[in-house]
């Protein structure tokens, strides 16, 4: 979960507008549901990348080559504090998580967390879909770069992420999950039209975290 504010609404009320989905040659829809298989990290072809895209933003699915880029977002100390420790702490590392989270998420999933860029080629975050064994529900997440807070990108790539969720995976309903002091992606959840359901923990020995869900 995005560890910062962001001001984006989904749709109405001046949000951001519906995102437009580009398809790279030959015409298939990416990421629609477990059906959509590819290998993991660079090996998937071009084809196979989802891009969504947005007013200021594009999001497509993360390769290996992003290594360098993940091992500064997952340890900067508000991702740490927010979402947690992953262990990151080589470029190795980063290739383990990539391949063991992301990667095996559109490979099993057709879904999953997603690199987060501006229209000029600059990195800014994470946004896009996990599917923990927890929660019945894939649920939202985002995470972006100290410079990229605040400035109301979260809520525009969550937003392109909502509508994929729904247009192109066929979901029904989405979760969102927050640490219990995270009032920013709190606040963010509800901009998106989430509503708070309880409390839950994503693993026995694992903090208790605020849980929302949203019909789609």
């Amino acid at each position: 979960m995005r560890p910062a504010r962001g001001r984006g609404k989904p749709r109405g009320g001046g949000g951001p507008p519906a995102p437009r989905i580009r398809r790279t040659p030959p015409r298939r829809i990416i990421g629609r549901g477990p059906r959509a298989r590819g290998a993991p990290g660079d090996a998937v072809p071009a084809a196979a990348r989802l891009c969504l895209e947005t007013p200021r933003l594009r999001l497509r699915r993360l390769r290996l080559a992003d290594a360098r880029f993940i091992h500064g977002l997952v340890n900067d100390p508000a991702f740490v504090r927010f979402i947690g420790d992953r262990g990151v702490r080589t470029l190795a590392d980063a290739r383990r998580y990539l391949r063991s989270g992301p990667l095996a998420s559109y490979a099993r999933h057709g879904f999953g967390l997603y690199h987060v860029a501006l229209h000029d080629g600059t990195p800014v975050g994470l946004c896009g879909l996990v599917k923990r064994d927890a929660l019945p529900d894939a649920d939202v997440g985002f995470a972006f770069v100290p410079a990229a807070r605040g400035r109301g990108l979260a809520g525009e790539a969550a937003a392109a992420v909502i509508e994929h969720a729904r247009r192109d995976c066929g979901l029904a309903r989405l979760a969102g999950v927050t640490a219990l002091d995270n009032l920013a992606s709190m606040r963010l959840l509800e901009k998106l039209g989430f509503a708070p359901d309880g409390l839950v923990r994503l693993a026995p020995d694992g903090p208790e975290l605020r849980l929302y869900g949203r019909a789609l």
